[in-house]
């Protein structure tokens, strides 16, 4: 029966793989029918967190969160070989799930939960990951301080690979939250001095757009359009629909601040064409919207 068990978890595994979930669920549930008639903890968390994830992986966050609660309760029950990272992974699933339904002061107790135990083993990389993720939950709660204190936290533990981009764009938005100006700049151009050095284009325009956007908020327009129409350019450069749509619409929104109404529709519709060849939904109808407002002005 052991090797029914993690038969069915194998196979469970490879459905999941392939975005089979319904199949995926099927394999897990046996699973666990199976390592409770066993009394087996270990195969009860695997059985339990695979069943979350899965649940995540369909937007059944409400089901997620029971099946990675199981999970924790069976860690507990464990005599021994407790494996640490894999409770971590479920607290970190939890505070996941809970800030996809906007539950963000729950997704922060269990994201400190993952926290104290990737600080006990040491492991940076997890520790990183969940510093970004209570500096987002405080962000959202407005708590902006101490979202800027994980923010910080996290720049101290990133390594290479693209987290140190990342984490400065984290940093340099919080700062413009707390409207410190000159500091969000500092971070969003040493956000794009990184992403040059190493010629990461994408990224590269991801900077300037914030940089753009930094200078929007500031009521530096000149500046502003300057730096969205270099973010344009590298867009281009890439030929990336998604943010050419982006550019495009930002550069619509200062011609529009700065009153410049033809420019503004012109850019607008740009925004409103690249949009449409993208799957994001949002971008479609946030353009609609930009050309209609312009149309009433």
């Amino acid at each position: 029966m052991e090797g029914e068990c993690r038969a069915h978890g194998n196979l469970g595994a490879v459905h999941m793989s392939l975005g089979n979930y319904a199949s995926a669920n099927a394999c897990y549930e046996q699973m666990l029918i199976l390592a409770k008639d066993l009394n087996d903890f270990l195969s009860l968390t695997q059985a339990y967190g695979n069943l979350g994830i899965s649940r995540m992986n369909t937007g059944n966050y409400e089901e997620a969160i029971s099946f990675f609660e199981e999970q924790l309760k069976a860690f507990d029950n464990l005599v021994k070989g407790v494996n640490l990272v894999e409770k971590g992974h479920a607290c970190t699933n939890l505070g996941d799930s809970f800030t996809a339904l906007g539950k963000h002061k729950e997704s922060l107790e269990y994201y400190e939960k993952a926290l104290q135990i990737f600080q006990k083993l040491q492991n940076r990389g997890e520790e990183e990951k969940t510093e970004k993720s209570l500096g987002l939950g405080h962000r959202a709660i407005g708590n902006h301080f101490e979202a800027f204190r994980h923010f910080e936290k996290r720049l101290q533990l990133v390594t290479l690979g693209g987290g140190e981009t990342d984490a400065f764009h984290d940093l340099g938005y919080q700062y413009l939250e707390l409207k410190n100006y000159e500091e969000a700049l500092n971070s969003f151009q040493t956000q794009m001095r990184i992403s040059k050095e190493r010629g990461w284009k994408r990224e590269e325009g991801v900077a300037l757009g914030n940089l753009g956007n930094c200078y929007a908020e500031m009521g530096k327009w000149t500046e502003a359009l300057r730096y969205h129409e270099l973010e344009l350019g590298v867009a281009q450069e890439n030929d990336s629909d998604l943010d050419k749509s982006k550019a495009y619409g930002r550069i619509g929104f200062v011609h529009e601040s700065l009153g410049d109404y033809e420019r503004a529709l012109r850019s607008y519709q740009e925004y409103l064409t690249t949009a449409s060849q993208t799957t994001d939904s949002l971008a479609k109808a946030t353009a609609f919207s930009s050309i209609g407002n312009n149309n009433i002005e």
